[in-house]
């Protein structure tokens, strides 16, 4: 037992590792972050990151496996890691969650899934341009009196890894200064 416990908290340190720490400062001029993960047990399938993209713009990424336990942070180490590829390869939200798809499809013997969100932020410009993998839909509260709660519910494709062939789009908003978009996964 103590050698299982001994394994198990082993893994959630890689895992928070493998995430930005939550008291990272992600602020700059026009943007400010802020991100929290607490798996229901000792490893689990939710990961966030925040990467800054060489065009000046913020790669925001959340997403969310299927399951819980070592399973689900397996399959979240590998959705984070190829994730994290895409976005260095210079793709744009609905090829980063097409490339993933794919990866994970090939070779997926138990069917498990991934809901992912991949948004690019222009902090300059307000612009969000993302794509949504069957994950909740982000809320955005605006400074817009006539419409302050908004929700960005367009789904730009499937639950990413099961189908093969599946095809993702993405979509575009602007955030004006002040705003709130608030990203969340169904553990909310």
């Amino acid at each position: 037992q103590h050698s299982i416990e001994g394994e198990l908290n082993a893994a959630r340190d890689i895992q928070h590792g493998m995430l930005p720490p939550a008291d990272r400062d992600f602020m700059t001029e026009g943007f400010d972050a802020a991100a929290v993960m607490q798996a229901a047990k000792e490893v689990g399938g939710d990961f966030y990151e925040i990467i800054d993209t060489p065009d000046g713009r913020k790669a925001l990424v959340l997403g969310d496996v299927s399951g819980k336990g070592v399973s689900a942070a397996l399959l979240m180490a590998m959705s984070l890691t190829l994730v994290k590829n895409a976005i260095r390869q210079g793709l744009e939200p609905g090829a980063i969650l097409k490339q993933v798809n794919d990866d994970l499809a090939a070779n997926n013997p138990n069917c498990m899934f991934v809901t992912l969100w991949v948004g690019f932020f222009d902090p300059k410009t307000g612009d969000l341009v993302y794509s949504n993998g069957g994950n909740c839909p982000p809320m955005l509260l605006t400074t817009n009196d006539a419409e302050p709660v908004q929700w960005l519910r367009t789904v730009n494709g499937p639950l990413v890894g099961v189908l093969d062939m599946a095809q993702f789009t993405q979509s575009q908003t602007r955030l004006d200064h002040g705003d709130i978009c608030l990203i969340y996964s169904d553990g909310v």
